[in-house]
Order: C-alpha cells, then structure tokens, then sequence
C-alpha cells in the first residue's frame, strides 16, 4: 500500500508543482506538507490540523481525501491507541473552499450537507424563537475537530482587510498563547483576510466594517480582544470555535 505522503507527492509532481506552489495556494506552511509528505505526522501541530491539512491538500491535488484521512487515523491509532478526540466530530460541516493555484486555475468543490447542519439549524431557531435574538456581543458555535479548517479564498495571510483604523467598526486582536501556536482563520466583510498558524507569543490585528468571523482550531490556545475590550482565552482546550463579531453588536 503507497503511504500517504507517496501518494500525495507523486500527485503535486504530476502537476508540476513545486512544495512553494502548493503552500501559496493552501497557505499551509511549507513544512507541514513536507512533513506529510515524508510521513512524518509527529511534526504537525496535533492530530486535528493533521486531518485538516490532509484534507486541504488532497483537495488542492485533485484526491479523493477519504481514503488518505482513514489511513491517517489508522496510523495514529496504531501508534497511539490511546488516543480520543476532545471535540464531538461532524457537528458542522461546511461547504468547501476554492484553491487557486494560478490566476487563470480554479477547483471548485462541492457543498456536502449532513444532517447534523439541519438539527443544529433547528436548535438555535427554536432557542432564539423562545429566548429571543441573543446580546452577546459575539455568536459562537463549536466546529468539527476533523474537518478542513481553512479552505482558501481570495484572501492573503498577513491580516490586511483594506479597512483602515478610522473605517473599521469591529477591531479584533488575537494573541497565540499556546505552546504549539494557535491555527486562526479570519474573514473581514466577507473576505479571508488571515489563514495560518500562530506562533505562541504572536499578536495580530484584524478590522471590518460590519463583520468578522474568526475560527481557531484551539480555542485555549488564542486570547483574543473586542474593540478594546480585556482579552480573553476563547474557550477550552482542544475545543474548535468560530466566532462572529458584529458592528452592531
């Protein structure tokens, strides 16, 4: 059986790609997909980026993803069995992103609805139908540990929206406190304005006009500030979080 770094990097050979292309593209950092390339998984930030950026690639590549995610797990689990996950998987699962990998190329993939998407729908609607529209200033809700955490976009990875300081209605620091960095994706308006992962002691600075939706793959491992409120560490643990944060709000 070809290992799964075999069979993704005779896919990114075929194409002509280099592991730079295949980076810019994904804004997966270069040594991780050398790294699941030479199989060496200890070297990614932790099992759930692993899935994630397996995920990605695949995509990136033109693979069918699932074979190579089971054999990842099998993997894992041979060499770690006791290994469990501490997020509840296929909460959420949302649609796929596009990767570009020139100006003129583009792999669309498909939306893939589960039925987990329509009970939570049905929660929350009949949550806020009694409750109420909430006056948290942010909504969040917990994301699936294995599923591809940042699908690329338009966006660029050094956290310019094109929204000055004096426009911006919604300003967002985030600090990685954790040891092993913190995984962040940000959109401004719309726009992915930040993909990458953190740096323990690394501070950004995100701006929008009405909306900024940030995801974290650890949501211990990022402190983040409001509009000048006191920052706070997102949540627990190993807990993937999106969080929305509205002018409005």
């Amino acid at each position: 059986m070809e290992t799964i770094g075999d069979v993704l990097a005779e896919a990114r050979r075929e194409q002509n790609l280099s592991i730079r292309d295949a980076s810019e593209a994904t804004r997966i950092r270069g040594r991780y997909l050398e790294a699941i390339e030479s199989n060496e998984f200890d070297a990614l930030p932790g099992e759930a980026y692993g899935r994630a950026f397996i995920k990605d690639y695949c995509q990136f590549l033109g693979v069918d993803p699932e074979p190579l995610v089971t054999q990842f797990n099998q993997e894992i689990g041979a060499s770690n069995p006791m290994v469990t996950e501490s997020v509840t998987q296929d909460v959420v699962n949302r649609p796929r992103g596009r990767f570009k990998k020139t100006a003129d190329r583009e792999r669309a993939f498909p939306v893939v609805p589960i039925l987990a998407i329509v009970v939570l729908a049905l929660i929350i609607g009949l949550y806020y139908g009694l409750a109420g529209a909430p006056d948290e200033e942010s909504r969040t809700k917990v994301v699936g540990a294995d599923e591809s955490l940042g699908s690329s976009t338009d966006g660029s990875d050094d956290g310019s929206s094109g929204v000055s300081e004096a426009d911006a209605k919604v300003t967002v620091v985030g600090e990685a406190v954790g040891a092993d960095g913190a995984w962040v994706r940000v959109m401004s308006d719309g726009k992915e304005i930040f993909k990458e992962v953190m740096s323990n002691g690394e501070e950004q600075v995100w701006r929008a006009e009405k909306t900024i939706i940030l995801r974290v793959g650890n949501a211990a491992a990022l402190s983040v500030s409001v509009n000048g409120s006191d920052s706070e560490v997102l949540g627990d643990e190993g807990l993937v979080l999106e969080n929305e944060y509205n002018s409005d709000s």
